[in-house]
């Protein structure tokens, strides 16, 4: 299969509203377009990851909130000030909508 090769020919396809919202949405995730996307998937060929940026942010701070958890573990909930732990646990829920927003879940 040339990636080159002039696509000349067109497939139909019916999809409910939902199906194709969570297409788009992947496909987004993914940079590249729809119909890209699609045929990646029909043609099991590799789908790029999303963009990197988003990742190393995401994953940057999940790994620090992750980090700070095990902090105030091993020093015991008695010797944490509550208002740091719910500082800490708003950034939490904050971090898994990034996330959720990003991958969908």
């Amino acid at each position: 299969m040339d990636e080159h090769e002039k696509r000349s020919e067109t497939l139909a396809l019916r999809l409910t509203l939902a199906e194709k919202t969570i297409l788009e949405k992947q496909a987004a995730n993914a940079g590249i377009s729809l119909a890209a996307y699609v045929r990646r998937l029909m043609l099991n060929a590799r789908v790029p990851t999303s963009s990197g940026i988003h990742d190393a942010a995401i994953l940057t701070e999940l790994n620090r909130l992750g980090l700070e958890f095990n902090r105030v573990a091993s020093a015991g909930l008695s010797g944490c000030d509550p208002q740091h732990l719910d500082a800490l646990l708003m950034k939490f829920n904050e971090t898994l909508a990034k996330v959720s927003n990003a991958y969908g879940s």
